[in-house]
Protein backbone atom coordinates (compact mmCIF):
# COMPACT_ATOMS: atom_id res chain seq x y z
CA UNK A 1 0.00 0.00 0.00
CA UNK A 2 2.93 2.17 -0.34
CA UNK A 3 3.37 2.68 3.44
CA UNK A 4 6.56 2.21 5.13
CA UNK A 5 8.24 2.30 8.94
CA UNK A 6 11.48 3.57 9.80
CA UNK A 7 13.13 1.43 12.63
CA UNK A 8 16.32 1.53 14.14
CA UNK A 9 18.77 -1.19 13.32
CA UNK A 10 18.92 -2.57 16.76
CA UNK A 11 15.62 -2.71 17.86
CA UNK A 12 14.81 -5.17 14.86
CA UNK A 13 13.93 -8.89 16.48
CA UNK A 14 16.26 -10.68 13.85
CA UNK A 15 18.61 -8.37 12.27
CA UNK A 16 20.38 -11.84 10.84
CA UNK A 17 17.65 -12.18 8.30
CA UNK A 18 18.18 -8.17 6.67
CA UNK A 19 21.00 -9.70 4.53
CA UNK A 20 21.51 -6.89 1.51
CA UNK A 21 20.42 -3.83 4.02
CA UNK A 22 22.79 -3.84 6.57
CA UNK A 23 26.02 -4.42 6.16
CA UNK A 24 27.46 -7.21 8.46
CA UNK A 25 30.01 -4.91 9.94
CA UNK A 26 27.59 -2.77 11.78
CA UNK A 27 26.12 -5.29 14.08
CA UNK A 28 29.76 -5.26 15.87
CA UNK A 29 30.14 -1.79 16.05
CA UNK A 30 30.03 -0.60 19.44
CA UNK A 31 30.37 3.08 18.30
CA UNK A 32 27.64 2.63 15.69
CA UNK A 33 27.80 6.87 14.34
CA UNK A 34 31.55 6.36 14.84
CA UNK A 35 31.48 9.56 17.31
CA UNK A 36 35.20 8.64 17.95
CA UNK A 37 36.86 9.07 14.94
CA UNK A 38 38.95 11.74 13.27
CA UNK A 39 37.29 11.25 10.02
CA UNK A 40 34.04 9.03 9.60
CA UNK A 41 33.26 7.73 5.84
CA UNK A 42 30.12 5.58 4.90
CA UNK A 43 25.92 5.68 3.75
CA UNK A 44 24.66 5.89 7.17
CA UNK A 45 21.33 8.03 6.37
CA UNK A 46 22.72 8.72 2.77
CA UNK A 47 20.03 9.25 0.25
CA UNK A 48 18.94 5.57 -1.39
CA UNK A 49 20.78 5.58 -4.87
CA UNK A 50 19.81 1.88 -5.99
CA UNK A 51 22.16 -0.89 -6.08
CA UNK A 52 24.53 -1.89 -4.14
CA UNK A 53 25.64 0.09 -0.64
CA UNK A 54 28.55 -0.16 -2.06
CA UNK A 55 28.14 1.63 -5.05
CA UNK A 56 26.90 5.22 -4.79
CA UNK A 57 27.99 7.96 -2.82
CA UNK A 58 28.64 8.32 0.98
CA UNK A 59 29.10 10.90 3.59
CA UNK A 60 32.02 11.97 5.01
CA UNK A 61 32.25 13.84 8.23
CA UNK A 62 35.50 15.40 9.69
CA UNK A 63 35.52 15.53 13.15
CA UNK A 64 38.39 17.45 13.99
CA UNK A 65 41.98 18.99 12.52
CA UNK A 66 43.43 15.00 11.88
CA UNK A 67 40.62 14.30 10.05
CA UNK A 68 40.71 17.54 8.18
CA UNK A 69 44.36 16.81 7.47
CA UNK A 70 43.55 13.23 6.24
CA UNK A 71 40.72 14.34 3.85
CA UNK A 72 42.86 16.50 2.38
CA UNK A 73 45.56 14.22 1.43
CA UNK A 74 43.36 12.16 -0.63
CA UNK A 75 41.02 15.81 -1.78
CA UNK A 76 42.49 15.06 -5.57
CA UNK A 77 40.89 11.35 -5.98
CA UNK A 78 37.42 12.34 -4.61
CA UNK A 79 34.50 13.38 -6.38
CA UNK A 80 33.04 16.16 -3.72
CA UNK A 81 29.59 17.55 -3.85
CA UNK A 82 27.92 20.07 -1.83
CA UNK A 83 28.22 20.19 1.97
CA UNK A 84 25.06 20.15 3.58
CA UNK A 85 23.88 19.19 7.31
CA UNK A 86 21.80 16.31 8.34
Amino acid sequence: DGRYEQIPVFALKEPENCTGVIAKSCYACFDYVNALTDLTVGYMAAPWQGGRMTEHQQYCVVRNQKGQQMLDLLAEKLDVGQASSL
